[in-house]
Parts: structure tokens; sequence; C-alpha cells
């Protein structure tokens, strides 16, 4: 955790520095400002995680800085020998107000809160990602004679087509055969970001290993398949390559 220390008075920063770096392990101070100008600059300069603040300083006070920057992006602890700002610093969503001269267990909790929250911040941002990642999975229903497959779209290499029947290509799986014809598929899988390159054909840029100059063309897919590109669907497939990254492991 980043920590910005303001503070004018000397004795005062040593005497944090020295608690800060003998209780807590995962603590960086990033810097320190004896003045409002100084701070405002070296915190937009630098963002920290924490800002420990005196509230008077030689040209004005804690809120002078606050109200110059996004104070909302960090987290704040008031330190200082005035009672009288403490309704006033509750109005920026400070995690506490620790009065001069403070006893160290005062401040080493009011970190710990810090850091608690920090955490539990962090693990619900992460599973409020997955879920959402979880949710945008486009999964493909795929009817056998003796299983109905539910495959996440962004596994399919590719499809091909043979009359009324189409063969599923899979990364890390075996091939599917179903019944039905490509036709069917073909909606779902252009709107999850697959192209039809030839009337047999669907395949999913991103297992595309190369292309081959030959004739009207052809790719050459993860797993060695090579496939010939219609003349018509040449120029949709290079516009969809253009700007395209793989991010698939191969």
């Amino acid at each position: 955790m980043k920590v910005f220390i303001v503070e004018d008075e000397i004795n005062g920063r040593e005497n944090l520095t020295e608690i800060l770096n003998s209780f807590f392990d995962n603590i960086d101070i990033i810097g320190f400002a004896e003045t409002v100008e100084d701070a405002i600059n070296k915190i937009r300069s630098t963002p920290p995680d924490l800002i420990l603040l005196d509230i008077n300083l030689p040209d004005g006070n804690a809120f002078d800085i606050l109200n110059a920057i996004d104070y909302t992006q960090f987290r704040l602890i008031f330190i200082t020998s005035y009672s009288e700002y403490a309704i006033k610093a509750f109005k920026y969503n400070m995690v506490d107000y620790i009065m001069k001269p403070f006893k160290i267990s005062e401040l080493v909790k009011a970190i710990h809160k810090v850091t608690e929250n920090t955490l539990k911040e962090h693990v619900t941002r992460l599973n409020n990602l997955l879920s959402e990642m979880n949710s945008q999975i486009q999964k493909i229903k795929l009817h056998t004679a003796t299983k109905i497959y539910m495959i996440e779209t962004h596994r399919v290499l590719y499809c091909e087509a043979d009359r009324a029947y189409t063969t599923f290509y899979i990364k890390d799986h075996s091939p599917i055969v179903v019944s039905t014809s490509m036709n069917h598929y073909e909606q779902d899988l252009v709107n999850a970001g697959f192209i039809r390159v030839h009337r047999s054909f669907i395949i999913n840029p991103t297992f595309i290993k190369e292309y081959r100059k030959k004739e009207n063309g052809s790719i050459v897919m993860t797993n060695n398949k090579e496939i010939s590109i219609a003349r018509s669907k040449k120029k949709e497939l290079f516009e969809m390559l253009k700007d395209y990254k793989n991010t698939t492991s191969k």
C-alpha cells in the first residue's frame, strides 16, 4: 500500500515513518509534504492509496488539498491537534480522525482498517469481474444422437458443412458431428466473431495460423487444417484481420 504523509513538523513525519516501518511490511511511504501546494503537486504526480493528513499547514489546511484533488480516489486518515474539524473531515469520507498526541495502537488500528477494507474491495472487484466474464461466455448447443453438448464458442476452431450435417472442430475436444445444417448456426457464430469464408466453412479467426497466397488464397488453422477462401469473402476476412489481436493460446 502506497502512503503519502502531509505533516509540517519534522518530528511528526519521523514519528509516523517509524511507526509505519515498524508495524507494517506491506507499506511503501512514497512521499512527504509540508505545505498545501507541495502536497497537491506530489499527490497528483504520484497518487497514493492512503494519505495521512495533518490539518493545519503553513499555507492553508488539509481541506484546501482535498478540494484541489479527487479525494475519492484515496483513503484518508486525519491526524491533528484540533477536534473542531472532525465533523468537516467526516464529509470527506475519512477512515479515521486521530487526535494528537495519539497512541501508537490508534494509528495501527486505523491503518489495519484501511488494509482490510482494501483487501475486501479487491476480492469483491475480482468476484464481480469473474461473474461478469462468466455471464459473457457464449455457448452453443450441439445435439447428437446420444448427447447434448454445451460448448463455449471461443473454443470452436471452425465448423464444416456436409450437406445436412455439420462437424464442429473444438479445442481440446474431439470433433462433434450434428445432423443440422451449418446455416442453422451461422448467425450465432457470426455474432460471436466468426466469419464464413467458404460455403462449407465458418471459422474462428482466433485460431488462424497463417494465410497462403495462392489462387484465391487459403488459411491454415492451428490444427493444420487448410481452408480455401471464397473470392467473395476475401475482402471481408482481410478487414476483420486488419486490427485483430490474437490472444488465444495455441
